[in-house]
Parts: C-alpha cells; structure tokens; sequence
C-alpha cells in the first residue's frame, strides 16, 4: 500500500485485529433505530426486524483494523513523522503539536 509517495507498513504488534463476530446487534437496537427511543417491539414487529437483521448479515461481513503509532515528531500545519518513518500530513485535524502517539482506525 502507497500513500503519497511513502510507503507504508506497520508491525503486526501494533495492530489490533476485530473479530467481526464480535459485533452483536439486539432486537431493541435496531426498533430503536428506526422507531425512536419509545417505539415498543410487537410480536409482528419482531419477525420483520429479526430478517431483517438476518438479511443484513448476509449483505456485509463488518471488519474493523484499528492501530497505534508511536510519533517521532510533529511539524507545522498537520505534519506527523511515525517512529516507524511514515510521515503524514493531516489536514484539518487540530494542532498536532506535542502528540505523542496516533490512533488510526478503518471499518
């Protein structure tokens, strides 16, 4: 994978794997969701959200990789250098300036 120019790679210590299994979705969850905070299950109801949740499941398999980085130093306007020598420039953000590790997170 390339970005800019750089190329990156992370040790795999650094990186915590998400076992989509993990990921449990409740009945009252998802009426929730859709009803508002006072909509109430019925029993017709409750067949329609649990296909409903079955036929998402078939849909998308969730995966989630979320990371750590050490930072060797920051500059002006977004710059960012990784212990690991990635350098990063992050637009909008926030001041960088003094961070002492980057959080990174894709699902």
């Amino acid at each position: 994978m390339r970005s800019r120019g750089w190329a990156l790679s992370f040790p795999t210590d650094d990186i915590l794997e998400v076992d989509p299994a993990d990921f449990r979705v409740s009945l009252e969850s998802v009426g929730r969701y859709f009803g508002g905070s006072r909509y109430r299950i019925t029993d017709r109801s409750r067949g329609r959200i649990e296909a409903g949740i079955q036929d998402a499941r078939a849909l998308v398999t969730p995966m989630a990789v979320f990371a750590v980085h050490a930072v060797e130093r920051t500059g002006a306007s977004g710059a960012i250098r990784l212990e690991s020598g990635v350098a990063l420039d992050l637009p909008c953000c926030g001041d960088p300036a003094g961070a002492r590790w980057l959080s990174a997170g894709v699902a």
